[in-house]
């Protein structure tokens, strides 16, 4: 089970790093460009997190602001 948050910045991992780190996110943080945002079904709205199974597919898509408690709801159905 993986949680990606994509960062769609046109400045690229300079700005997006230090921005990751101050907000002490946990998991994987990809780079976005508007290719990554079609592969992924499209980011209408940010922020944008993906919940991806064991099987590397997308099992829920939260688009902006998402309390702890959903995001652990979602993790324990899948476990």
């Amino acid at each position: 089970l993986e949680i990606i948050g994509i960062a769609m910045d046109e400045e690229g991992v300079d700005v997006v790093r230090p921005f990751a780190e101050e907000l002490k996110m946990n998991y994987r943080v990809l780079l976005g460009s508007e290719t990554v945002a079609t592969q992924f079904g499209g980011i209408y709205g940010l922020p944008t997190t993906f919940i991806i199974g064991r099987d590397g597919k997308i099992h829920d898509k939260h688009v902006g602001l998402v309390s702890r408690e959903v995001f652990e709801e979602t993790v324990k159905k899948l476990l």
